[in-house]
């Protein structure tokens, strides 16, 4: 008797041993058909593709009948049964069921199931129906999840789909189909939309794998080198399909995810063959070889080699180096017998945007790559390079460098950290150009491509600039020409350690071994590297945390007295200043102390550094973490000075706090991050404060933790100036109160006294930077302001100054001192800021340059550079670069701010405020500097900035004009109101007419000079 001839009522009663499944229909009719547990296991057992009972039909193979059958599994099965197959007692049937799912039907349709329900979740946000589905987003995402687990799922489905399907071109159909549903984003979307809607419910949702971007490129990856590993010798149509399949991959924009998997698995762990990642690079397409090219390079910089800020020392530069040798060698056997991908290597070294990294040692590897021969021991390519070849390849990059270095609008505009990168190419490659063909570079040095560069450079007007060109005059000089006939410099700068260690770059000579152990780039070959990603947050899935205030106070269970007790009530309404009486001598309620209510394990304060990591990283216990948080900043600035406790670790606990996340709702938190942030900065800002501009762009972050890192870097470069940084008290909290209370609280005020202020006042929920821009912003106003309103006042000659206001105008001057922050100020806070901000944005937007592209982030980088320049003061050496690099940063950011600005984006809108920031502070600084020196070389800058400004000025007619709106400014100066009123629109206008006012000054006063730049304009 058939199953189809039974209604469904029939079907469901019946046993597992009342019929026997003889056809797939049979097959899906009981699926159809809410089967017990029993049947089900049956019917799994008979469609489980691994047995191969049934040759005439398999539910991995694409077909009608499987589409059926795997679309009941998914819609009827899984949500009826897959919870209590997770019971050890039914994990046959459950692997069965996740085998019946591994095809690419399977994989399909699971995730139209996932999309279908979470639209369903997003258009009931309310009604019951979304809770519903909720439960069947989880199990769809939990069956997902462990259909894909494993780094060789993609080579089992390929090695089975290979068997079973005997025509070539419907193997080739189910690859193409297989690459479009896992390397093209569609998982990690449609997972991250389903746990979005799983946040609609009250249950606690533990991320899953699948919706980081990052853990799923990284899985593609490993899938990726298992499938090239287990392809043939001789098997192309594997290579090519691994290499497809990667190609793919790397367009999802997780390109170094993916590359960094595939070099861990396939080329560096021991016993692996690099002929396998050359046969899967080669089969790529032109421009896969140079994203994956492009990749490898960026590995380099950041996992394999982290040499840090170089420190400049000559001796160890030229000291031989594991990790650089192994990279060298990675990159030539990459790179053997393939012309395009050594011509893509010289592309790279000879941009101006490419390999902007803070270690020099990615452009030694590059240089070495292209000099060195690949070595006898892997197998020949078919195709081999002339052995010219590389000295071609060495020739272009030193010709192509030459010419970039001394272009005029190259030294004039290019950032001075790409300038410095550019220089350090051209040493190293003219060092091997000089090894190999020394005539070469004798004819290059006689050119005048050669002699216009040093010229050009030497007649810069960026002292950084200039230091350059006589390095590399001195260096090639030294390689070419006889002692008495070499050309020097007489200067103090070239005497320097960075001077010498410029120097050794052109004697550096990196080679490798023909059996070069690559294993020794494993992360675990190398030990423990600093990581530049948040440290995790609270595991969501965690038991809820106690109070901060009972956190070790647990609820006990011992007997209570019964009947009336003594209770005391407080008033909060009494005053704080009345003394309470002392306990007496002998208290008999302290006798009966209940012993399980005393901690007696209280944590102390860390006294090391080491310490202070490990109580930071313990986010179970809330009085270590506590304490170490508050303790962080005055351990790291009383250990600074005393040995190199705080500079051994002062990477690995940056990138702890600056990650760390606030799992016990600690109060200000987020003040003392920052203040620890700073006290590091402080204790060495040469090598921490690149190190932080690094990590901005690089690292792993939030936006709110990138923000902190630009807040740290403004702010601590305002304390090492010698500005004191009142913004920093926590927020919410008051300063202690001074035992003379009209020396805290003028009077008559309307401000409450601070105990009462930190509980009644709103929270302010700007940042510390924020709120030093604002009181700068004022105070470069304030004249301006200050000149409005005398002019409302009446003539000049008919006022008066009293001899008392002398007096206190000079007792408000502040004396002379040193600004340690001025010969800092360039090279270690404003040019790695610049630098890689121009190289991201001319990279082009996606998920790895996304801190260009956020307004936020805009918005606080501008307000940071701003605040730093102002710190560092007209006397800063770098000021006229520093200059440049800013305003062209400002011209760059400009247009897309003003245009969205009118349309009412307020994000937009304080990027907007930040630029007439910016440009304020820049025209201050520069005209308290030398003012005939700003309009002889920034003259067009000048007037552009003055026409940008009235432009703003007419867009937002809140400030009036530039008159009518510093004479508003003047008003309220002139009542005695230190804070801006109004909201962002008018604090915009009041930016731009001050922009406007100064440029008008400028102006007025260099006419002559600026004739030519304003007719230009």
């Amino acid at each position: 008797m058939l199953i189809s001839c039974l209604s469904k009522s029939d079907t469901r009663n019946l046993s597992s041993n009342e019929y026997a499944l003889a056809s797939p229909n049979d097959a899906l009719e009981i699926l159809r058909s809410q089967p017990d547990r029993e049947t089900l296991s049956r019917v799994l057992q008979y469609l489980d593709p691994r047995r191969g009972l049934h040759d005439d039909f398999d539910v991995g193979l694409p077909s009608p009948q499987s589409a059926q059958l795997i679309n009941a599994l998914v819609n009827n099965v899984v949500p009826d049964y897959w919870t209590s197959l997770q019971d050890e007692r039914f994990k046959q049937d459950r692997l069965t069921l996740l085998d019946c799912l591994r095809g690419v039907g399977g994989i399909g349709c699971v995730l139209v199931r996932v999309k279908l329900l979470t639209s369903q979740a997003s258009a009931r946000k309310e009604s019951s129906t979304a809770f519903a589905v909720l439960p069947q987003i989880r199990d769809c995402l939990d069956v997902l999840g462990h259909v894909l687990k494993g780094h060789d799922y993609i080579s089992q489905v390929r090695q089975l789909s290979n068997r079973q399907s005997t025509s070539q071109t419907q193997r080739s159909l189910i690859w193409k189909e297989l690459i479009a549903q896992l390397a093209t984003g569609k998982v990690p979307s449609a997972a991250a939309q389903a746990e979005d809607a799983l946040k609609l419910s009250d249950h606690n949702v533990s991320g899953t794998w699948l919706a980081n971007g990052s853990e799923y490129a990284t899985w593609l990856g490993q899938n990726i080198a298992t499938l090239a590993r287990n392809a043939g010798q001789e098997a192309s149509e594997d290579h090519k399909a691994a290499a497809q399949l990667c190609g793919k991959a790397l367009s999802m924009g997780f390109t170094d995810q993916v590359v960094g998997a595939i070099l861990d698995d396939l080329t560096l762990r021991e016993g692996c063959n690099i002929t396998r990642t050359q046969a899967l690079v080669h089969n790529m397409l032109s421009h896969e070889q140079r994203q994956f090219l492009e990749a490898t390079l960026r590995l380099i910089g950041k996992r394999y080699i982290r040499g840090g800020a170089d420190q400049y020392d000559a001796a160890t530069v030229l000291s031989p180096s594991t990790e650089l040798s192994a990279c060298t060698a990675l990159l030539t056997w990459l790179m053997k017998g393939n012309s395009g991908l050594q011509e893509k290597l010289v592309a790279w070294l000879t941009a101006p945007t490419s390999g902007v990294s803070d270690s020099v040692e990615i452009r030694r590897a590059a240089v070495a790559a292209l000099a060195n021969e690949a070595p006898t021991s892997p197998p020949e390519p078919s195709s081999v390079t002339s052995p010219d070849d590389g000295t071609e390849r060495l020739q272009q990059v030193l010709e192509s460098s030459m010419q970039q270095f001394g272009d005029q609008l190259s030294i004039k505009h290019t950032p001075i950290i790409q300038q410095e990168m550019m220089a350090q190419t051209l040493l190293i490659s003219a060092g091997y150009v000089h090894r190999l063909q020394p005539m070469l570079l004798f004819t290059l040095a006689r050119s005048s491509i050669f002699l216009n560069a040093i010229s050009n450079r030497l007649a810069s007007t960026s002292p950084r600039a200039r230091f350059l060109g006589m390095i590399v005059g001195t260096a090639i000089s030294e390689l070419i020409d006889k002692p008495d006939a070499r050309m020097k410099f007489d200067t103090q700068e070239m005497e320097t350690p960075e001077a010498e260690w410029y120097r050794m770059l052109a004697r550096l000579n990196d080679g490798f071994t023909k059996d070069e152990d690559l294993t020794t780039l494993l992360p675990n070959q190398r030990g423990t590297e600093t990581s530049l990603k948040s440290e995790p947050l609270i595991n969501i899935d965690l038991p809820k945390r106690q109070s901060k205030k009972a956190s070790l106070r647990s609820p006990t269970t011992s007997n209570e007295l019964s009947g009336p007790r003594i209770t005391e009530v407080t008033d909060d309404s009494e005053e704080d200043d009345l003394v309470p009486y002392g306990k007496p001598d002998s208290d008999p309620e302290d006798e009966d102390e209940d012993s399980t209510l005393v901690q007696r394990n209280k944590p102390t304060a860390p006294v090391y550094i080491r310490d202070l990591i490990v109580s930071l990283r313990d986010t179970e216990n809330y009085d270590r973490h506590s304490l170490a948080l508050t303790s962080a900043s005055s351990l790291i600035r009383r250990k600074t000075g005393f040995g190199r406790e705080v500079s051994d670790h002062a990477e690995e606990l940056a990138a702890i706090v600056v990650g760390l996340g606030d799992p016990f709702d600690i109060d200000s938190c987020e003040e003392l991050r920052l203040q620890a942030l700073i006290s590091l900065i402080l204790s060495d800002p040469q090598k921490m404060a690149p190190w932080f501009a690094r990590t901005f762009f690089e690292g792993d972050f939030s936006i709110n933790q990138r923000t902190t890192i630009l807040s740290a870097l403004g702010l601590s470069a305002r304390e090492l100036a010698g500005f004191s940084n009142d913004e920093l008290n926590p927020q919410g909290t008051a300063s202690p109160p001074s035992s003379n209370p009209s020396l805290t609280t003028p009077f008559p005020s309307k401000t409450l006294p601070p105990h009462l202020h930190a509980l009644y006042a709103p929270p302010n929920n700007t940042s510390a930077l924020t709120r030093t821009a604002h009181t700068l912003s004022n105070t470069l106003m304030a004249p301006l302001a200050a000149r409005a309103a005398d002019s409302l006042t009446g003539p000049t000659a008919l006022k008066t100054r009293t001899f008392s206001s002398r007096l206190a105008v000079a007792a408000r001057r502040k004396p002379a001192r040193a600004n340690a922050l001025a010969p800092l100020a360039g090279p270690a806070f404003v040019f790695p800021l610049t630098g890689r901000w121009f190289q991201y944005k001319l990279q082009g937007a996606g998920v790895a340059y996304a801190p260009t592209q956020q307004p936020q982030l805009l918005a606080h980088l501008l307000t940071t550079l701003a605040i730093v320049l102002h710190a560092a003061g007209p006397t800063a050496p770098a000021l006229p670069q520093m200059t440049r690099e800013l305003w062209d940063v400002l011209f760059a950011a400009r247009g897309p701010a003003s245009i969205e600005a009118e349309e009412g984006v307020g994000s937009e809108r304080a990027v907007l405020s930040a630029l007439l920031f910016g440009a304020l502070t820049l025209l201050e600084v520069n005209e308290a500097a030398d003012a005939r020196a700003l309009v002889l070389d920034f003259g067009r800058e000048v007037v552009e900035t003055g026409q940008w400004a009235g432009a703003v000025v007419e867009k937002f007619p809140g400030g009036g004009g530039g008159a009518v709106g510093l004479r508003g400014m003047g008003q309220r100066q002139g009542k005695g109101s230190g804070r801006q009123e109004g909201g962002e629109d008018e604090r915009i206008a009041m930016l731009a007419a001050a922009v406007l006012s100064r440029t008008s000054e400028i102006v007025d006063k260099h006419q002559r000079l600026l004739v030519g730049e304003m007719a230009g304009l």
